[in-house]
């Protein structure tokens, strides 16, 4: 029984994770699917809008963003094209 509810639950989680873009998926670690999680990440996303994830996102990137985790940013930014950034941006404004 315990292997059944713990494949039902790794299913569910795999069919939730499916559902995030590919940009999103290596932010899921430190901010989690839904964008609440707090911990590792220093800011919870969920709730931002478009144009203030683009804003954390550019300024993470062009190194306008002095806080302690701020070169852990830029090292997953920096190589996001700005279809990505957008995608990103796109995906955070629906984390409610």
């Amino acid at each position: 029984m315990k292997k059944i509810v713990a494949l039902c639950a790794l299913g569910l989680a795999s069919m939730l994770f499916a559902e995030v873009p590919a940009v999103y998926k290596k932010c899921v670690t430190c901010h989690g699917a839904d964008g609440k999680k707090v911990g590792v990440a220093p800011k919870v996303i969920a709730g931002l809008s478009k144009q203030e994830a683009l804003d954390f996102l550019n300024g993470y990137k062009n190194k306008t963003i002095k806080t302690p985790k701020a070169n852990t940013m830029y090292i997953q930014v920096k190589n996001l094209s700005d279809a990505d950034m957008n995608a990103l941006a796109d995906y955070i404004a629906t984390l409610k």
